[in-house]
């Protein structure tokens, strides 16, 4: 589903504050463009190695890669790293001057877009490497980065195929290696000694390989030993206050937050069945609050009987079977003039954490956020950068 995209009006000198973007959504997920900003600073303050990046695949984490790519170019990000050739387009459209390049490997399309358009293709496979060389030549190299299989078995070149490629030197003469890349496997546990030997074997692969500088660093690495950090970072959740590292708290803030209006609040007798098949029946008394989100705008049906809500900083639990487009919540304990229709709750936000109420779907945070940035309206706070 592709999200509407909402910006706060700018109020005209003369005139009141500007109109909330906000005030005729029933749903929607919002980004304080200031506060991502602030995320790129404290990201840059502990980064020691070369050049930091910006990731901003799946759309920028569903939050929407023109104004997460202007607002970071503002800030002095020249760097992007996008999914695939038609998010590159999109940041080189808007920002002529950067460096972009894609992550996920060569698709169908024709290879002289990447270079006209000059982004970079992330090679994972001999296949790839082979179709690239292919297409580049000595006098006009083809720029490309290229990642090895350090750890995943995912996309890249492993020791085998390395060693397959001695045989055809020729190929390395046909492209311009821009960037060598691995991915941590084991991130979200920064004490893991297979970290360190992921980053031992990546080094030995590159001692056979041409010169090129080498990025390892993703989020959680920038607030690793500075071993981790290499010539070019590639940092994304960490922009959109994500923890990346359970148990070792980030100096992030939050910029993400994601709310739905109240449509109905009722009264209802115990023994009372709430949502389908009755999977919730009250046991009590209860007041009960429709909240105008579902699964189809990203709300997990994972989190029925299991995820919260908050109103003015005060949580209530979800109930009954989340539906496409509506979901319940028990507000008995609330106040009364907290819960009214037309007043917002917060999905996840400064109350409700993205990574509890991931971990309450059994989901990862970035799959909760992606799911909610694309299955929601998106409303912009703060200053959007240069246009």
């Amino acid at each position: 589903m592709t999200a509407v995209v909402q910006r706060l009006a700018e109020a005209r000198p003369g005139e009141g504050a500007a109109e909330d973007p906000a005030s005729e959504l029933a749903a929607w997920i919002e980004l304080d463009l200031d506060r991502l900003a602030e995320n790129w600073r404290r990201v840059r303050e502990h980064f020691k190695g070369g050049r930091l990046g910006a990731v901003v695949k799946a759309d920028a984490y569903g939050l929407g890669i023109e104004a997460v790519a202007r607002r970071l170019a503002a800030e002095g990000c020249g760097v992007f790293w996008v999914g695939n050739l038609e998010e590159g387009r999109r940041v080189r459209r808007l920002l002529p001057r950067v460096e972009v390049f894609t992550l996920n490997g060569l698709g169908p399309e024709d290879l002289q877009v990447y270079r006209r358009d000059r982004i970079v293709p992330t090679l994972g496979s001999l296949e790839d490497l082979r179709r690239a060389a292919a297409f580049g030549s000595i006098e006009d190299p083809l720029p490309v980065s290229v990642m090895l299989d350090c750890g995943l078995t995912r996309l890249g070149l492993d020791a085998p195929e390395i060693a397959v490629l001695a045989a055809e030197p020729a190929i390395w003469q046909r492209l311009s290696v821009k960037a060598w890349l691995t991915q941590l496997a084991r991130f979200e546990f920064p004490d893991d000694p297979a970290n360190r030997a992921q980053v031992e074997h990546f080094r030995g692969l590159l001692s056979a390989m041409p010169q090129a500088p080498w990025s390892l660093a993703c989020s959680a690495a920038i607030f690793m030993d500075q071993a981790f950090h290499g010539a070019l970072a590639r940092v994304g959740s960490a922009l959109y206050g994500v923890q990346g590292t359970p148990g070792r708290y980030q100096p992030l803030v939050r910029p993400v937050s994601a709310h739905a209006r109240v449509t109905r609040a009722v009264w209802v007798e115990s023994g009372t069945p709430v949502g389908y098949s009755g999977s919730f029946v009250t046991a009590r008394r209860t007041r009960v609050a429709t909240l105008a989100v579902g699964y189809a705008q990203g709300l997990p049906m994972a989190l029925s009987n299991r995820g919260l809500v908050a109103f003015a900083g005060r949580t209530a639990p979800l109930v009954g079977r989340i539906s496409m487009s509506l979901s319940t919540v028990d507000v008995t304990d609330l106040p009364e003039a907290l819960v009214q229709v037309g007043m917002p709750a917060e999905l996840i936000g400064q109350t409700i954490l993205l990574e509890e109420q991931a971990d309450r779907a059994g989901m990862v945070s970035n799959e909760m956020l992606i799911g909610l940035g694309h299955g929601l309206p998106r409303v912009y706070r703060g200053d959007p950068g240069a246009s």
